[in-house]
């Protein structure tokens, strides 16, 4: 997919961590004004969950990180369910 403005291309991005003694993989890309996330979830060696969403830039102050791991650590926390959409970012 071409981007609007043929000099921008979407930025891929990932970062580990860990919260309330589970363990993520997560991911985004940036298209746009778009930040498209996706984490998976594990706890002991077992998938435990796969939360994805979307961010609007704006709303996150650059801080594509940051603001990953703060949807991951709430889905966490809200029990987000294997192949759930989450919409956790305000």
């Amino acid at each position: 997919m071409m981007a609007a403005n043929p000099t921008e291309h979407p930025v891929m991005a990932q970062l580990q961590g860990s919260h309330a003694g589970y363990r993520f993989d997560a991911f985004w890309s940036v298209q746009n004004d778009t930040v498209f996330w996706g984490a998976i979830i594990s706890q002991d060696g077992h998938v435990m969950g796969r939360p994805k969403g979307q961010l609007q830039r704006e709303a996150i102050d650059g801080d594509e990180a940051g603001a990953i791991r703060h949807v991951v650590a709430t889905a966490i926390d809200k029990n987000v369910g294997v192949d759930a959409d989450a919409k956790l970012y305000g």
